[in-house]
C-alpha cells in the first residue's frame, strides 16, 4: 500500500511540475517506479508464500521459531526484489549489491 501511494504521489507531482517547468525526465522516473512497484508487490507475495511454506518446518511456539520463520520469509522477499530489479537493470539495486558485498567482506575479515 505504501509503494502504491508513493507511486501515485510521484506521478501527480511529476504531472504538475511537468506542466509548469517542462519535461523533468518523467518517463525515466516513472519507468523505474513501475519496476520498483512490480518488484515490491512480487516480493510481498513471495514473502507471504514463504511464510506459509515454512510454517510446518519451524516451531512457531518459541521465540526462535518465530524469528527464524520471519527471517526466512524476509530473505525470500529481499532476494526476489533484488532479482527483479537486477534483471530490469535498475541502477539503484547496484548500490545495494555493492553495499552488501562491502559489508560481507568486512564481516568476514574481522
Amino acid at each position: 500500500a505504501y509503494v502504491i501511494s508513493r507511486t501515485a504521489s510521484l506521478a501527480t507531482l511529476l504531472t504538475l511540475l511537468g506542466k509548469r517547468l517542462g519535461s523533468l525526465g518523467a518517463d525515466y522516473i516513472l519507468d523505474g517506479s513501475k519496476i520498483m512497484l512490480w518488484a515490491s508487490l512480487t516480493a510481498g507475495c513471495a514473502s507471504y508464500g514463504a511464510l506459509h511454506l515454512t510454517a510446518p518446518l519451524v516451531n512457531l511456539h518459541t521465540f526462535a521459531g518465530v524469528l527464524l520463520h520471519g527471517a526466512l520469509a524476509g530473505m525470500v522477499g529481499f532476494i526476489s526484489y533484488v532479482l527483479i530489479t537486477k534483471t530490469n537493470k535498475l541502477p539503484e539495486v547496484n548500490f545495494i549489491i555493492r553495499w552488501l558485498s562491502t559489508a560481507w567482506r568486512y564481516v568476514i575479515s574481522n
